[in-house]
């Protein structure tokens, strides 16, 4: 499975001196493509799936702390990201010979 997307951030920073940075960055929407592909054994039965993201959104939240600690900078920092997105796919299913030569022809690239 191939997702292709382009995340835009839109996002919110607090910086307490120079100790604590608390931030929040996301966007509502998360525009892109899912692509499948996959091949079953020997009898070749090949299904390939394209469709877009809907019902997408990306939020993101991070910290750090640090302090000046002889002559240089020491902190401390965390991220959590989460993409979420739904797609509703296309399904085309090749039985035979066709499917066979299209996974010997993936497997080449």
């Amino acid at each position: 499975m191939t997702v292709t997307s382009y995340i835009p951030y839109i996002g919110l920073m607090v910086n307490q001196g120079s100790a604590l940075r608390l931030g929040l960055t996301g966007f509502p929407y998360v525009p892109g493509n899912v692509k499948y592909n996959h091949t079953w054994g020997t009898a070749a039965i090949r299904h390939e799936a394209t469709g877009s993201l809907g019902m997408s959104y990306f939020p993101e939240a991070f910290a750090e702390y640090g302090q000046r600690l002889m002559g240089g900078y020491v902190g401390l920092f965390g991220i959590w990201s989460y993409l979420h997105g739904i797609s509703e796919l296309d399904v085309s299913r090749t039985v035979g010979v066709a499917a066979a030569q299209a996974a010997r022809s993936c497997q080449e690239l």
